[in-house]
This record gives C-alpha cells, structure tokens and sequence, in this order.
C-alpha cells in the first residue's frame, strides 16, 4: 500500500507518545491527516501488516490469544468495510466516522502492544482504547473509553460503565456517534470492556467489568452519585446479572434491546431492589422484540424495582436506530431529564 508505512509510523508513533508531542498515551486521534488516502480500510490493512510482522514479539511477551484476538477484530472491521456494509438508514457521513473511528482504535491497540506502552485511562480525551491487566488471571484485556471535552478533574463527573453487545467490541461503543454525543452533551464519562468479546459477561469476562469500573474511578474524578451500568443487545441482557453481583455500586441501569431472562431473575431483582432501570427499546426491533421488554418492565416493577420506559416508533437493532429514545432515558438516568 502506497501510505502504509506513513499510517504505520503513526500508529506505532501514537502509542509510544511520540506523535505532535502528543503524551504518552493520548487518545484523541486527530493527528492523522485526512486525505482520502487515509480511510477505514487503509488503517485496518496496515493494521493487519502490522500485527503480523510483529506476532512473535506479541505471542512471546503476551501470550497467542491477544494475537488471536486482534487479527479476529481487523479481519471483523475488514468485513464490515464490504461495500454495501451500511445500512440503508444509517447516514452515509457518520457511518463512514464510525468505521474509520473503529480502524483508528483497533490500529492504536496494536501500536500499544508493539511498543509496550498499554495506556492510562487518566491521559486520554476523546475516543481512546487502552490496555489493562486482568485482575484474575493477568492478562490483558481492552478497555474503550470516550471523555467529554468538558471534563475537569476538579469537577466530579458521571461515569456510564457501556457494555457492547455479541459480535462486537469495546471499540465499536466509543466510536458510535450516537455515544459520543450522549458523552459530550451530558458531560458523562464512557468506559466500555471488552470483557472477552463474546463470552456473554460470565465469569473472567464480569470481573474485567469491575476491573474497569475500577480503573475508572481512579483515574477520574467521577461522581459517586451517578455509576451507571448500561448496555446494548448482549449488553443490555447482562446488564441485570451483572449489576446484581455488587448492586450497592451502581446508581442505575440502563437496558437498550435488552431483556430479563436470566434463570435466577427472582433473586437478581431482589438485589435491585433499591436500583433504578431504564429500559429502552425500539417497536420495529425483531431481535430483542417489544414484547420483550415490557415483560421484563412487569416482572421488575412487581419484584418492587422501579422501571422506566422509552421506545422508538420503528426503531429497529441498533444504537443510531434507539438514539431518541435512549438519549431520554440516558438524561433521566444522570438526573438530567
């Protein structure tokens, strides 16, 4: 590729701090010139080049699954730059954004790797995707992250732990538009796991969700009034069992196509009891459908939970498609509704 070892230079420079004077773990990303020469698929084939050229430093120091885990995400986002990829409803602009947004962070995970500079949450503004060590067994794990331009250390800010759903990563959260201006406007810090991919929040996959919670609240002033646990399809449905685990943490929770249907749901709404959920959805959903959602809202609201609903007419499967509706419940959730 003609520019490859230009997009290369930086990623491995953006990692190491070295970029524009950039420190060390600066996640804002902009410095990449814009020219069409620099788009989503030219950042995920140099990634892939990258990744392999350095396998066996990778695989030695840190071990085959994180080599496995990030040619398996480079050969996702390589799919979904297919043409004809976009959904027809989604705008042409932001989802050339959100794509570009997911190569950046992806190519940025493997300059970390390469360059053993795994990143701080603290030092990053903007869309950011660093490395942090499991507190199970070590290893490492991604964790996204979107900071507000308004953020002050000096001022506690809410802080919205974001789950993804299956067949997606932490990268795709922080990168979608839709999150990115509920950040900014509500001024919310985003933290999104990576959690094991597709592991469904279980086991090592739930403590790398209290890993992160962790990390965050170190790491930024945040506002014990106002953790929030939320996420979206798998998210979403993990949201329950997971809030459950420690309820007395979380200020509230925030279910977007997501449901109920854990088989210990008595006991998990007995520890929510004191918890307040939103639940979103859209009527045009046919994966998590309508229907759904308002059994869990009955089930809760009888077990004693407080409830709140918000629906898109025709809202479909996906974070744009719900953003009215979740835009509603995630104020109401801050207390800013």
């Amino acid at each position: 590729m003609r520019h490859g070892h230009t997009v290369r230079r930086w990623a491995l420079a953006l990692a190491a701090g070295t970029f524009a004077g950039a420190p060390a773990s600066a996640a804002t990303f902009t410095p990449l010139p814009s020219s069409g020469a620099y788009t989503a698929l030219a950042l995920v084939d140099e990634g892939r080049r990258t990744l392999l050229d350095g396998s066996a430093t990778i695989e030695r120091r840190d071990g085959n699954d994180v080599y496995v885990m990030m040619e398996a995400r480079l050969n996702l986002a390589a799919g979904n730059l297919r043409p004809g990829m976009r959904p027809p409803d989604y705008p042409a602009a932001e989802y050339a954004a959100y794509e570009r947004g997911v190569a950046v962070l992806d190519t940025s995970l493997i300059g970390r790797l390469l360059t053993e500079r795994m990143g701080e949450m603290g030092e990053v503004r903007g869309a950011g995707d660093i490395w942090i060590r499991s507190s199970l067994d070590d290893s490492l794990q991604p964790v996204g992250l979107y900071v507000p331009s308004s953020y002050d250390p000096h001022t506690p800010a809410p802080l919205v732990i974001f789950l993804h759903g299956r067949h997606a990563a932490e990268d795709e959260m922080v990168a979608a538009p839709a999150l990115q201006r509920l950040a900014e406007d509500s001024g919310a810090i985003i933290v999104a796991p990576y959690a094991r991919g597709d592991a469904g929040y279980d086991g090592r996959a739930a403590q790398d969700v209290y890993d992160a919670l962790a990390a965050a609240t170190r790491a930024f002033t945040v506002d014990p009034r106002r953790v929030c646990l939320a996420g979206f399809s798998m998210g979403a449905f993990a949201v329950f069992h997971l809030a459950a685990l420690h309820a007395q943490r979380w200020s509230a929770l925030l279910a977007a196509a997501g449901a109920l249907t854990d088989e210990s749901r008595e006991a998990i709404a007995r520890r929510l009891h004191r918890t307040q959920v939103y639940l979103v959805s859209g009527t045009g959903d046919a994966v998590v459908t309508p229907r759904a959602v308002r059994a869990t809202a009955r089930f809760l609201r009888t077990s004693g939970v407080h409830v709140h609903e918000y629906q898109v007419t025709g809202g479909h499967h996906a974070l744009y498609a719900l953003e009215p509706a979740l835009r509603s419940a995630w104020f109401a959730m801050l207390g800013d509704g």
